[in-house]
This record gives C-alpha cells, structure tokens and sequence, in this order.
C-alpha cells in the first residue's frame, strides 16, 4: 500500500477524532515555557500572557480563574499521525497500567516520539483551545456556531470545524506544513491548499521568527517555512 493511499484512509479514519485531550510530557513543556520566555503570547488569540502565567483577555471577557491559565498544548493532533504509523490502538504497559493511543505510540515509534516532543508543535493556549485544536479540523467556517468575542475565532460544532482568527492562520498554517514535510503527518489536498494559500497571505511575523530561533537552539531544527519564507 502506498503512502498516500495510506494516509487517505487515515484521514478517513481521524473523520471522527477522539475526545480526550492529549498533553506533552512535563519535560516537553519546561522546554517550550524556556522558549517563549520572551515571546509571551498565546498562539490562537494572540494574547498576552502576563504573571502567574495568566492571560489578559483584550475586551475584559469574565472567564473563571482556571479558564484563563495558560495551558502548553499541541497545535496538531497526535491521533492522525498515530494511526497513520499503526500504533494509536495499540496497547502497552507503562508503570504497571494499561494504555493506549498517545503514550504507547512515543513508546512503540521512534518517529512518533520525535513528534510528541517537537517544539514546533507546542504552544501556549487558552485551556479550551487545547483541546479544540486536538478535536476540530482547522478549516473555513462559512456559517459558524459559536465565535469567540475574544479574537473572532470561528467553530462550526456540528461539522468539527475550527478557523483561527486572521492573526493565527499563518502560524497554524506553517505548523501544519512543517509537521507534514517532517514526520509525513498526514494532510488532504484541500488542507495543503488551504494552509500554502494561508502562509502566503498571513507571512511570519517578528514573534514568530523569534520563537522559531529559540526552538532552534534548544532543539536543533528550523521550520523552513517560517525560517526560509516561502518554500
């Protein structure tokens, strides 16, 4: 079977993702806190993240104390690239439990565990964004369901559909694109389509070539598409 007959029928599978969030190791997160040290904004809202690793809403939205504590999350879902490498349903025992999916698959897979660990791909977020990013498609909503008075982000509920606000879409766009030039984490064609045109018209800016260098220090690699422009 060819890879990209492959990873068709992963995408075909990942049509309805699972709903347990799924969070980097605590070393994983040490690593990403020391990068954006001095970038200091979430990633899909763009807002500033202040002491106590709190974020300051723009339009004084009231959210409960807990909903407002940065949370270090994955931009892209583990659950597609598992599948695609054949070990999400896999089970394994770790400290005497049970498991599956994420843990067994950093376990099980070399690839895979590069890919849970790699800072291109971890963030800073508002909670539910962290686990939305891991349960929606990130597409054009047309007609949405619910949008964000925080920063215009779109959800279509029924169809699992996330488009990021206008200041997001390149980041996400060029996360996506390293990830699959990368680890050949698997996208449709509309996804490429949509996340090129994307990385065009939403260039990097200074905060984000900035967190790209210091992902390069601590880990050795760039993402071309921030650190080369356009490829």
């Amino acid at each position: 079977m060819t890879y990209r007959l492959f990873a068709f029928l992963t995408l075909l599978l990942w049509n309805t993702p699972s709903q347990a969030t799924v969070w980097p190791d605590r070393n994983t997160i040490k690593q990403a806190r020391q990068v954006h040290r001095q970038t200091q904004y979430t990633v899909l809202c763009h807002l500033p993240i202040g002491d106590q690793n709190r974020i300051h809403l723009s339009n004084n939205e009231l959210l409960p104390q807990a909903a407002t504590r940065v949370r270090w999350g994955y931009i892209a879902s583990g659950e597609r690239l598992g599948l695609l490498f054949g070990c999400w349903h896999s089970s394994c025992l770790l400290n005497g439990k049970l498991h599956t999916g994420h843990r067994c698959c950093q376990q099980q897979n070399t690839r895979y565990a590069g890919f849970a660990t790699d800072l291109h791909n971890v963030m800073p977020l508002l909670p539910k964004a962290a686990g939305l990013l891991q349960q929606y498609r990130i597409a054009l909503v047309p007609i949405a369901d619910e949008v964000w008075p925080t920063c215009g982000l779109k959800l279509s509920h029924s169809s699992h559909l996330l488009e990021p606000p206008d200041t997001a879409k390149g980041v996400i766009a060029r996360a996506y694109l390293y990830l699959h030039e990368h680890y050949g984490y698997p996208l449709s064609i509309d996804e490429i389509t949509l996340f090129l045109a994307w990385h065009t018209e939403y260039p990097a800016t200074d905060w984000e070539r900035a967190w790209d260098n210091a992902v390069y220090k601590l880990q050795g690699t760039h993402n071309p598409f921030i650190s080369e422009g356009t490829q």
